[in-house]
């Protein structure tokens, strides 16, 4: 028989045959876009860096500062770990089967999603299984089984969905159980909607958050005055989400399943690395931009005090005394002060001196040209 062009690798005429491909998911490729958002311009920062002659040490805290805030922002808005649990289970592999599961089971909640894993072990624990009394299965569970699901709750409806979906699908039973959980929504069984709900709000103050850091970086290079008072703004708002998160989370959420030697293991919920993250994120702004630096945007240019202010007078010009000076006749020429140079930004007590020296300068012109 002749081969054609698109009979290599066919037996009899059959489609070509490809090998099963049981790679688990390893990377979320979501989470990895917007990682490289934010790597790529810090690379290009760090290549730049030794071109930098004045202040680069603060020049790079300040950049890499606030790249760390912004993603972190983007990425607790879509990483599901913001509510979690993992519970070792010996459970039912199906609901009609008496076969059952030495397994790992792991509920990660996000803001819009839920993440379930299902991990079983090839060497089942023998003391384990001897202590159930069940009858050994005629026709064992498969073993090596890693699931790794994820089951959005964007509406009121999407979990009921979702549950039909994955008993038409075939999931094992513990899988089943979490997702039946969070699906129901009546009587007092309400833990779906309070996911939902807490999602919901978070996620809003969240996007909120991520504008105040786009306006704040922004500011940094055409008012930087205003930076460290918006950088307090995204702080607040930051632990507004965090708030609003932990009051809509339901705190009585137990799942119970079999767990080995005949015990009950219950599958408990906390707070996870999304929560602490933002609220290590909140921590730092409000240490770095204390809270006086809320009154730097008052306009200081007919202060007559500069104790008014407290300690922080010129703290602006910590965070923006990386940027390049501007010389120009009338402005103030780089000199040994850190934030001397910078158009506009010109530190109170250098301001009061040159008042004074413009105002004799202007008063000493005489009113006829000299002979």
């Amino acid at each position: 028989m002749a081969i054609g062009w698109f009979d290599f690798f066919r037996e009899d005429g059959a489609p070509t045959w490809y090998g099963e491909n049981r790679t688990p998911v390893v990377v979320d490729l979501k989470i990895a876009i917007i990682l490289s958002i934010f790597v790529i311009p810090t690379l290009a920062f760090l290549i730049i860096l030794p071109g930098i002659r004045r202040n680069r040490c603060v020049s790079t805290f300040t950049f890499l500062y606030s790249m760390a805030v912004g993603a972190t922002l983007l990425v607790t808005i879509h990483h599901p770990c913001w509510h979690q649990g993992k519970v070792h289970i010996y459970s039912l592999y199906r609901k009609d089967s008496s076969a059952r599961l030495d397994a790992v089971m792991g509920v990660s909640v996000g803001l819009h999603h839920v993440n379930i894993t299902f991990t079983s072990s090839s060497s089942l624990d023998a003391d384990a299984i001897d202590a159930v009394d069940y009858d050994r299965p005629a026709n064992p569970p498969p073993l090596n089984l890693n699931y790794n699901e994820r089951f959005e709750f964007s509406d009121v409806r999407s979990m009921e969905r979702e549950l039909e979906l994955s008993m038409k699908k075939g999931l094992p039973y513990p899988i089943l159980r979490v997702i039946e959980y969070l699906s129901v929504d009546r009587a007092g069984f309400v833990w779906g909607r309070q996911y939902r709900l807490a999602g919901y709000y978070a996620s809003i103050l969240l996007w909120v958050a991520f504008s105040c850091w786009l306006l704040q970086f922004l500011l940094l290079c055409i008012v930087p005055h205003q930076y460290a008072q918006m950088t307090v703004w995204v702080g607040a708002v930051i632990l507004l989400a965090d708030l609003v998160y932990a009051i809509n989370t339901p705190n009585h959420l137990h799942i119970r399943f079999p767990g080995p030697r005949n015990e009950i293991a219950e599958l408990d919920f906390h707070f996870s690395t999304c929560f602490y993250s933002t609220l290590i994120a909140v921590e730092h702004i409000f240490r770095v931009h204390d809270v006086p630096l809320l009154r730097t945007g008052r306009d200081v240019r007919g202060t007559e005090d500069p104790s008014e202010y407290g300690r922080f007078p010129d703290a602006y010009g910590v965070v923006v005394r990386w940027l390049r000076p501007y010389h120009s006749d009338g402005d103030v020429r780089g000199g040994e002060h850190p934030v001397a140079g910078l158009r506009g930004v010109v530190p109170i007590d250098d301001q009061l001196e040159q008042s004074a020296a413009q105002k004799q300068k202007f008063t000493s012109v005489p009113s006829t040209p000299p002979n």
